[in-house]
């Protein structure tokens, strides 16, 4: 079966590619253009090197003997599938016919020949004869092949050593020049940052950046040259402490704003990126600093440096400064107060991880918690507006404080008493953090008032803020998923699985707040809501395809229902694995009705329908050898050879695991890592032979 999807998915790509080679080979501009514009999803679609290979051949060939018109949408196509450059196995062959453009008389596609170039960069970093080509375009007359030059060049210095040591110099004379445009030199100043690839080069583009800097006091040319010394010093690590104190200099004492905030947003850059180069003077200099703003911006700024170094691993450096950090938290700016009190906690975790506990660190957690609950009881009675970023500091502050026993149950009933009181927007992030909560510490969450406050939540939600009901499932699904009583679970599903349901029909319209949480209820092993709600949609949907895909979903889910409810009695279990496998079979002739899926999904169902048979083989077999009364040599070896059956299967099936793990080109970890089990455990089935 998963060969037979394996061929159907080949010959839809060929039968694609052929007719956009039937486009290519058209004398109409137009045919040719449509036939080159569909090339970028075809590849998205179908992401195999050899389909690739044919396709990006037959667009150099368009790309050399075609016009600049098809030239330019050749470009398109090769920036819009950039991703899919490293399965390009002949790129010689296609960076000959790209290349015997640029001997062209015509500069607009000599500059669309270097556009390509920094595009496929990547793969064709150290080719001498492009690098030569490159060097000459920067020569021309033709500002519109010079900013392609540019263009190409800072792609390349990403990826090749030789060609960064050998353009420093060059940029260096273009940019010190006087005939070179300031527009263009702002352009090649920031190229510098990419010269890190060795110690000399990124030495001689920071003492040539920092000659600039005295040289030309523009707003423009400080902040570009900044950005570039910060993204150079971040490369290559050598220079962090000297950027550190430059940036402290311009933050302290430009009297440009627009100066001051973009050094504070290096410095911010600094301390996510190299966090273990922060010394304690410098984060003294940054408390000064903020002590002596000249504004709230800048002040947050400095506050979420130090909320950044917080984070990391020198979080200890900032226990000295614990009592000018609370003093910020009673700060009449609230996003600088929640600032700080992300940073208080920060420090006051630490404290409580410490081997030596003392009673000054337990006061610590009490007081972060009562500032967290002050801060928050504070942003809803306020006008302010607050960005969504500062409301997560105090959120994932409250899921920190919620691990300690002490003060949890204080942050969890001051969440549930705030949370009818703040816009939608907040209150769903604050509905996703007690999720967070009750997926890592449950016992906070008692099923007594606790409960009966999140059910009322539920009730009384209206129309207007229905997406609270994603944020309030997922608290209640991860309360019964992580609860040890499985009676009581059980109960509490079954209490707020009714709300839940006539909330969305009867409450909401939106179809897809209803799917995303039946998705989330399919994650999390809540099976029968799941199947419910997409039941519902599947009578609310119009186009057929989504209606198959739904129903499809409800037959898999109504199998997953099966095998949680499956007892250890043998015949009861024969029973609802076949019924299971009957459902399943099901699903897989409505998912390829459905034409929505992607190879993937029906691919993995189809070898998950495959294990579930061989299961009920197993299973069928054993029962037999059970109900056998009267052993005898015959019926030894008929039921030895039906376990030797089994045994193959599921061999065959961890095969078939196997090659769906090597032909999953763009899957995430979890997935690969999810399927790459499956051949481990089958591969460990044998039969034991008869002495």
């Amino acid at each position: 079966m998963s060969s037979t999807v394996y061929s159907d998915t080949r010959q839809k790509a060929n039968i694609a590619l052929l007719e956009v080679e039937k486009g290519l080979r058209s004398s109409s501009i137009g045919e040719q253009s449509e036939a080159i514009v569909q090339l970028p999803s075809l590849i998205d679609q179908y992401p195999f090197p050899i389909l690739i290979n044919n396709a990006y051949l037959k667009l150099a060939e368009v790309f050399r003997t075609g016009s600049n018109l098809l030239r330019l949408h050749v470009l398109k196509v090769i920036q819009l599938s950039e991703r899919h450059l490293n399965k390009l196995t002949n790129s010689d062959e296609f960076l000959k016919r790209i290349n015997a453009v640029t001997h062209s008389n015509d500069a607009v596609a000599r500059a669309i020949v270097l556009r390509v170039f920094g595009c496929i960069s990547a793969i064709i970093s150290e080719r001498k004869n492009v690098h030569h080509s490159i060097r000459r375009g920067l020569e021309s007359n033709d500002m519109i092949e010079v900013e392609a030059a540019i263009f190409a060049v800072n792609r390349f210095c990403q990826y090749s050593k030789s060609f960064s040591s050998a353009m420093c110099e060059k940029i260096a004379d273009m940019v010190q020049g006087l005939s070179t445009p300031l527009e263009m030199k702002l352009k090649l100043i920031s190229i510098l940052s990419h010269m890190h690839h060795d110690l000399h080069s990124a030495s001689q583009a920071r003492q040539l950046c920092i000659q600039l800097l005295s040289s030309y006091a523009s707003l423009a040319f400080v902040s570009t040259i900044l950005q570039t010394l910060t993204k150079l010093a971040v490369a290559t690590l050598v220079h962090v402490s000297d950027q550190l104190n430059l940036l402290a200099e311009y933050a302290r004492q430009d009297p440009r704003r627009t100066i001051r905030m973009i050094a504070l947003t290096d410095l911010l850059l600094l301390a996510k990126k190299t966090p273990h180069l922060w010394d304690t003077e410098m984060i003294k200099l940054v408390v000064q600093d903020t002590e002596s703003a000249n504004s709230g911006k800048e002040a947050e700024m400095l506050v979420k440096v130090l909320l950044t170094l917080s984070n990391g691993i020198i979080v200890n450096k900032l226990t000295p400064f614990k009592d000018f950090i609370r003093h910020i938290c009673y700060h009449e700016n609230l996003n600088l107060a929640a600032l700080a009190c992300g940073v208080y906690v920060n420090v006051t975790m630490v404290m409580l991880n410490s081997i030596a506990q003392d009673d000054d660190s337990k006061h610590t957690c009490q007081e972060a918690s009562e500032l967290i609950v002050s801060t928050m009881a504070a942003l809803s009675c306020s006008s302010q507006t607050l960005q969504t970023s500062i409301v997560k500091v105090l959120l994932n502050g409250a899921v920190k404080l919620s691990s300690v026993s002490d003060v949890g149950c204080s942050v969890v009933s001051t969440l549930l008493y705030l949370l009818p009181q703040l816009n939608v927007e907040d209150a769903s992030l604050m509905g996703f953090a007690m999720a967070a909560i009750a997926s890592t510490t449950p016992a906070i969450f008692s099923f007594g008032d606790t409960s009966s406050e999140l059910l009322s939540l539920v009730q009384t939600t209206t129309e207007l803020d229905s997406q609270l009901l994603l944020p309030l499932s997922a608290v209640f699904m991860a309360l019964c998923s992580r609860n040890v009583d499985q009676e009581t679970g059980l109960s509490f599903v079954s209490l707020v699985e009714p709300v839940l349901l006539d909330k969305l029909w009867n409450g909401s319209q939106d179809c897809w707040l209803c799917y995303r949480i039946a998705r989330q209820a399919s994650n999390m092993g809540f099976h029968s809501l799941a199947c419910k709600i997409y039941g519902k949609l599947s009578e609310k949907v119009m186009v057929h395809h989504y209606r198959y895909w739904l129903m499809s979903l409800v037959q898999i889910s109504a199998s997953q229902i099966l095998i949680s409810q499956s007892t250890s009695f043998i015949g009861k279990m024969v029973d609802d694995l076949s019924e299971t496998s009957s459902l399943l079979h099901q699903a897989i002739l409505l998912m390829k009705a459905s034409s929505l899926s992607s190879t993937f999904p029906l691919q993995f169902l189809v070898l998950y329908t495959s294990l579930i048979d061989a299961h009920v083989q197993l299973v069928a077999t054993c029962v037999r050898i059970q109900t056998t009364s009267v052993p005898s040599e015959v019926v030894g070896n008929s039921i030895e050879k039906q376990l030797q059956l089994c045994v193959d299967e599921f061999h065959g099936l961890s095969d078939n695991y196997t090659d769906l793990y090597s032909s999953l080109f763009d899957a995430d970890p979890l997935t690969l890592s999810y399927i790459e089990q499956y051949p481990l455990q089958r591969k460990q089935l044998h039969v034991v032979p008869k002495p």
